[in-house]
């Protein structure tokens, strides 16, 4: 989903462009906007050039809103679980910047492992169900690459910890360690993604992980995001791209053997990617195929003995067709796919699922193409045609608004009970 969005990919690189995707389960037509091209049922739009700076260029004259500022509430982290730490007074003053050295030694940064055991996810030696959600808190006014992790995870921790979330994805590495004191005294771990694509290297991935590889809240790494339908933003074909994400991650599990590498992709790899990328040590899949992830779970049975968890899955809370907030519909969607979930899930043995991450936290005003950042536009950015609105609102996924006012489905989300061992 993050790479669904046109703004987002012109922000970043001057290749042909990804503009939607129809999910394989879906036997009706793809849609594709003006100036753009169906392609193996892909909609592409021409090379527009690479933007140099992804700084709003738009007319709009809204005043960019502030930010809430963090809480004082940090600590002096330990393995211990979340649950069991209290913060002291004050949050640390800590330099975000990854060490200049590329190798940080093959020292383990967990003390308490977190390990694969079968399909299970395991810290230490308990099984976890991953009750997640992405996270990419953005601004009113700021665009791709600008999450303000300091400025919104007080208030933002506390949201999720109230809905029993126990884990958040991130696009982009917290290299903050208050950021993730703060995560980690409200329960909540993260899945870091440390190599996103176009201008990351193996060297950054690793120092991204070297910088942070000692902190409890981390719960595993993550390579790429549904790489597959863009060759990580690349001058790479597809079987480059494959390669590269094997060579990112066998180099982040030699300097870190205490935590799980995931990679995410779109829909399911087939038996030749996976056979490729063998050494992956858990998958993650996006995966918009309607109100049912039907047969996917059986799929993934048949194709690799790995634990998989949802990447992304959800429907954005804006009816494109009605012109209308449709706050009822995400829940029931929100709903029956997390019951999916819950019921093939792996902790206690039923299934090959660790858990998923709801498509998003929060309202993010950037990413319709050619909008402008301080308003949040109604005009959708793909279609989708196994949803009975099969416009895609994208700056209108948010479980919360941006400015943190809960919708139906965070209210739904939060009552639903993860499975446990």
């Amino acid at each position: 989903m993050r790479l669904k969005t046109l703004s987002f990919i012109k922000a970043m690189a001057g290749t042909a462009l990804f503009v939607g995707l129809l999910p394989s389960c879906s036997s009706s037509a793809t849609t594709c906007g003006p100036g753009t091209t169906l392609v193996n049922n892909v909609c592409m739009i021409p090379d527009a050039g690479p933007t140099e700076d992804v700084q709003n260029t738009s007319d709009a004259s809204t005043p960019t809103e502030d930010a809430p500022k963090p809480s004082n509430d940090s600590q002096e982290p330990d393995d211990s679980t979340p649950q069991d730490i209290e913060a002291p007074e004050e949050i640390p003053q800590v330099d975000a910047t990854p060490p200049d050295d590329t190798l940080c030694g093959t020292q383990p940064g967990r003390e308490t492992p977190v390990t694969i055991d079968g399909r299970k996810l395991m810290v230490g030696e308990s099984p976890i169900h991953m009750k997640g959600i992405s996270w990419h808190p953005t601004p009113v006014g700021k665009g791709p690459g600008a999450p303000d992790f300091a400025g919104y995870v007080a208030q933002d921790a506390q949201l999720l910890a109230d809905a029993g979330v126990n884990v958040v994805k991130t696009y982009s590495p917290i290299l903050d360690t208050s950021v993730l004191d703060t995560l980690w005294s409200h329960g909540i771990y993260v899945l870091m993604t440390v190599y996103y694509g176009y201008a990351d290297t193996v060297e950054t991935a690793i120092n991204n992980v070297c910088a942070v590889k000692e902190h409890p809240a981390i719960l595993a790494w993550v390579v790429g995001n549904e790489w597959n339908y863009y060759n990580l933003g690349k001058d790479l074909d597809f079987q480059g791209a494959v390669d590269e994400v094997a060579t990112v991650v066998s180099a982040i599990q030699e300097h870190d053997s205490s935590r799980p590498v995931a990679t995410i992709y779109g829909e399911l790899p087939d038996a030749g990617v996976l056979e490729s990328l063998s050494h992956v040590d858990f998958w993650g899949t996006n995966v918009y195929r309607g109100q049912s992830f039907g047969t996917l779970f059986t799929e993934w049975e048949s194709r690799s003995d790995k634990p998989l968890f949802l990447g992304e899955y959800g429907v954005d809370a804006y009816d494109g067709t009605a012109q209308a907030l449709d706050e009822a519909t995400q829940a029931a969607f929100i709903t029956a796919l997390t019951e999916e979930i819950h019921a093939n899930a792996s902790v206690n043995n039923t299934g090959v699922c660790t858990g998923g991450m709801v498509f998003e936290f929060n309202d993010e005003w950037w990413k319709f193409n050619g909008g402008p950042w301080e308003v949040q536009d109604t005009g959708a950015s793909w279609q989708n045609q196994a949803y009975p609105d099969p416009n895609m609102n994208e700056e209108w996924w948010g479980l919360v608004d941006i400015e943190r006012n809960p919708r139906q489905a965070y209210e739904a989300y939060k009552n639903l009970t993860p499975p446990s061992p």
